[in-house]
């Protein structure tokens, strides 16, 4: 046996064939034109017909049309497929038998010889003779040896189309590297990679991708040849996991896909029709991924293994551009952030004014940032309160109308979270954060959220709170930024605070300094009133607030009497305290308790909100006025936002309450000490004009013009009680109008007299149609009834109306008229004796006159003249006469004639009657 194949030169005209074979071989400008050239030499040379297969992984060449190709996958021929597996001819007997070498008596019908050069199989030729009859050995041989030479032509033709083709690509890697070395901007950047590569390979698609966050990558660039509808890059979005991108992503891992179409992982999208095969590969830095570059075909088996190659230098430096890009910009951003860090606190720290300064912290951020918006809250750890400041943004108008606040304690939400711990929240995801929590009066475009407590002195002051309309926009570079920034804006705010404090302290003290001024003065209760309740509307967020006084009096039927108000309307609010059920209870229930109280959103509505109709949640603060240990009133103020009083508004309104207390307390005593004055001067002079007066009439008159002089009331009516006739008859009045008369007379039964002559003090009642009742009625004038007694007896009674003042009465008037009616009483009884004791002395008088005018008369005619002369002397009469009944039966008319006599009646009177004719007639 010998080998498969002698390596012996051929005949000398068979050997130069061979030679110019393989040199025109070499000269062919193409693999097609090669196969062909080398196929058709063969048939011509030795008469064989014949195919040719270029090998993988050398073939196909890149910018080349692809030629037929043998590879693990190919359905090819056995004795191709044995060739290609271990580089060794195969040959095929008569008996069909492969063989891999052949023996002199060996009968060969086909064989499939290797063309290698060097170690590289390049190819394999498969041939058999046209007529199907056996192979001679010996043009096996020769075709062995043209093979050989062959392999080199088609290796040397493929190291220059490789060494051109890769000068090509790397002169274009070097001009892409060179033109993306210098850019920064990660936009650009992209922008330039992509339009680049698709321009220079003319592929059909290119696109750079980069996170997005950390499940979704974006399409920050793309081109392509045929412009694919897509209105923004940044609407290719890919998460991680999903399609060949988000594989590549996942994995670290490049992707090639020769066709599409039926790849398990692809993802087809509307905006690519016509994409065929696929490549990605991941931008590594390290064992970070920034991205991923995707280039798609609209032809299949498009990527040859070099274009590979130059990709993945190309991914290569793309990736170290990106992080470069990725480096400026957050070298820039730092710088810029610190510039920011350092212009803001710079800024901040001239600033002493809290709501300018607070305007400046959010419109610089945002205006260096251009975040969704930028909002402060103030922490008040004594209210457990999260409140609201300023901020930027479309619904910011929205945050103060409705003065939003937050509980610390309240479980959901990132804020609370801030306050209790004390650490910055990042939230890059806000529509999937249980823990975040929106206003339910707007609509967020918000999708990500920063929040950074700001501390001061061991103690959280405020919250600095950053939205972003972008998902995963916060990074721990943004955290360490505000957080650097954090302790500015803390302290700043900190000094504007103690400024303002201090301002408002200053304010305070001049405030209760004027009112220390007008307490000291001589200003009324009601001026200094009005005045305390403008000071704290000045020092204090106060939309309404008022003074209510405890009665001095017993006869009144409200608890609290409102007496000073700014704000509101005095009759508004008096209804709203005596009309709503709950409006009363809440200030009622501060006075009972004896301390200042900051009204919750838990506790019965005050007649202040119920007045203004403010919401449920408003501020309203109690402060009971107490002087010398006794309560005396309350003053309230009220503000239509929630939570606007705390411990220092809890001091700065005890402070101004114990000054009404005091002015209150001192005005009291001393219109006690001028209300008893007034009554023992009232008492005083009604005494002295009741010695004046002489007759029960003219003291009734007296009276009643007396009592509205002294105590001011509107009228006035006097009873005198007739006991023969059991009535009471009126005697004077005053202040009536002549159609309003109170009735002439009533019976003693009436229940008005009945229940006052019960009493020993004044009685609440009516006067309704000229009568006494003791319920109101709709027309009733108000005013009391007393009963004038003497000794418990009855002696009359005692109207006194008060239409101005709805019928009330204080204590002190009161104990005067009682005093009046006690004096009248008295003074009534005193005029009754004396004129008693008149009547009888007058009448013993006019007796004893009689007896001596009629001792010294003789006879009867002179006794009756003597008599009929005293009558108008002594009896004050016009007219007088005597009929004298005779002996005889007759009467005689006897008169003087000295008196003046009215004129009688024709025939009246005759000298004398019988007693059966005797007149009988009325003057």
């Amino acid at each position: 046996m010998k080998a498969p194949i002698e390596k012996h030169l051929p005949e000398k005209a068979g050997w130069k064939c061979f030679l110019e074979t393989a040199n025109t071989l070499l000269k062919k400008n193409s693999l097609i034109e090669q196969s062909d050239f080398f196929i058709g030499s063969i048939t011509e040379i030795f008469g064989f017909k014949c195919q040719y297969w270029f090998a993988h992984p050398f073939y196909p060449l890149p910018g080349e049309d692809n030629p037929a190709l043998v590879n693990m996958s190919s359905d090819l021929d056995p004795l191709v497929m044995d060739t290609y597996s271990d580089h060794l001819p195969r040959f095929q007997s008569n008996l069909g038998t492969i063989l891999t070498t052949i023996s002199s008596d060996s009968q060969i019908f086909k064989a499939s010889i290797p063309l290698i050069s060097g170690n590289d199989l390049l190819g394999i030729l498969l041939v058999e003779t046209s007529d199907s009859k056996e192979l001679e050995h010996r043009k096996l041989e020769d075709l062995s040896a043209l093979a050989s030479l062959c392999a080199m032509s088609f290796q040397i033709y493929r190291l220059n189309i490789l060494k051109s083709w890769r000068l090509e690509q790397l002169s274009i890697v070097r001009e892409v590297s060179d033109q993306i070395a210098t850019i920064t901007n990660l936009d650009k950047l992209c922008e330039k990679v992509a339009t680049a590569i698709q321009v220079k390979f003319q592929y059909y698609y290119v696109a750079i991708f980069t996170y997005r966050n950390e499940t979704e990558l974006v399409c920050r660039s793309c081109a392509s040849m045929c412009k694919p509808n897509i209105a923004h890059p940044l609407e290719i979005r890919v998460k991680t996991g999903q399609g060949i991108i988000g594989w590549v992503a996942e994995h670290k891992n490049e992707l090639f896909v020769e066709d599409v179409t039926n790849h398990p992982i692809y993802r087809y999208h509307e905006s690519l029709p016509e994409t065929r095969s696929e490549v990605a590969l991941p931008l590594i830095i390290g064992e970070r991924v920034l991205g991923v570059l995707d280039v798609q075909s609209n032809k299949p088996h498009s990527f040859h293994e070099m274009d590979l190659v130059v990709l993945r230098t190309l991914a290569d430096n793309i990736a170290i551009a990106i992080e470069g890009a990725h480096l400026f910009s957050g070298l820039s951003r730092r710088t810029e952030q610190i510039s920011t860090v350092y212009e803001i606190s710079h800024s901040l720290s001239s600033i002493l004014d809290l709501d300018l300064l607070l305007d400046k912290v959010v419109h610089t951020i945002q205006e260096k940032f251009n975040y969704l918006q930028v909002n402060i809250y103030t922490v008040h750890s004594g209210r457990e309160k999260i409140i609201f400041r300023t901020g930027t943004g479309e619904n910011i108008q929205e945050y103060q109308d409705a003065f939003l606040t937050f509980d610390i304690n309240y479980d959901e939400g990132i804020l609370p979270r801030v306050a209790r711990e004390g650490k910055t929240i990042i939230s890059n995801d806000v529509l999937h954060d249980p823990q975040y929590r929106f206003p339910d009066f707007v609509t967020s475009k918000a999708r990500s959220e920063m929040s950074v407590p700001l501390i001061t002195g061991g103690e959280i002051t405020g919250i600095l709170d950053i939205q972003s309309d972008q998902p995963g926009a916060f990074d721990e570079n943004d955290r360490l930024l505000f957080e650097a920034l954090s302790p500015g804006i803390a302290t700043s705010i900190r000094n504007a605070t103690l400024f303002r404090s201090e301002q408002f302290r200053r304010q305070v003290a001049e405030s209760v300094r004027d009112v220390a001024g007008i307490l000291s003065g001589e200003s009324s209760v009601e001026e200094l009133m009005d005045r305390i309740l403008e000071k704290l509307q000045d020092s204090l967020p106060c939309d309404v607030a008022s003074i209510w006084l405890t009665p001095i009096d017993t006869y009144s039927d409200r608890f609290l009497n409102l007496a000073a108000i700014r704000g509101a309307g005095t009759q508004k609010l008096k209804a709203a305290y005596q009309t709503a059920d709950t409006a009363g209870h809440w200030i009622i229930e501060a006075l009972n308790t004896g301390e200042t109280r900051i009204r919750s959103i838990n506790d019965p509505r005050g007649p202040l909100g119920e007045a203004m109709d403010f919401s449920n949640d408003y501020s309203a603060i109690a402060a009971p006025l107490r002087a010398g240990g006794v309560t005396v009133g309350l003053l309230t103020l009220a503000h239509h936002q929630p939570d606007r009083y705390g411990t220092e508004a809890r001091l700065i309104t005890q402070t101004f309450a114990g000054y009404a207390a005091a002015a209150i307390q001192n005005s009291r005593l001393y219109a006690s000490m001028r209300e008893q004055a007034w009554v023992s001067t009232v008492l005083l002079k009604v005494a002295e004009t009741s010695k004046k007066v002489r007759t029960q009439s003219e003291l009734a008159e007296t009276i009643v013009n007396l009592i509205p002089e002294l105590i001011g009331c509107s009228n006035c009516a006097l009873y005198v009680f007739n006991a023969s006739m059991n009535m009471l008859e009126r005697k004077a009045t005053c202040g009536f109008s002549s159609d309003a008369l109170p009735a002439k007379a009533f019976s003693s039964n009436h229940p008005a007299f009945v229940f006052a002559s019960r009493m020993t003090d004044p009685v609440p009642a009516y006067q309704t149609n000229g009568d006494f009742v003791l319920s109101p009625s709709k027309d009733a004038s108000a005013g009391v009834v007393l009963a004038l007694k003497n000794h418990e007896q009855i002696l009359g009674l005692l109207w006194v109306g008060n239409e101005n003042r709805d019928g009330a009465f204080s204590n002190d008037t009161l104990q005067v008229l009682k005093g009046i009616g006690n004096q009248t009483a008295t003074a009534w009884e005193n005029l009754r004796l004396l004129e008693n004791q008149q009547q009888d002395a007058f009448i013993a008088a006019a007796l004893l006159q009689v007896a001596q005018t009629v001792a010294g008369k003789d006879d009867l005619r002179s006794v009756l003249d003597g008599i009929l002369g005293l009558l108008p002397i002594l009896a004050g009469i016009n007219t007088a006469a005597f009929f004298c009944l005779t002996r005889t039966g007759k009467v005689f008319l006897r008169f003087h004639p000295a008196l003046d006599l009215m004129p009688m009646p024709a025939g009246h009177l005759e000298p004398a009657f019988s007693p059966m004719t005797f007149p009988c007639w009325t003057w």
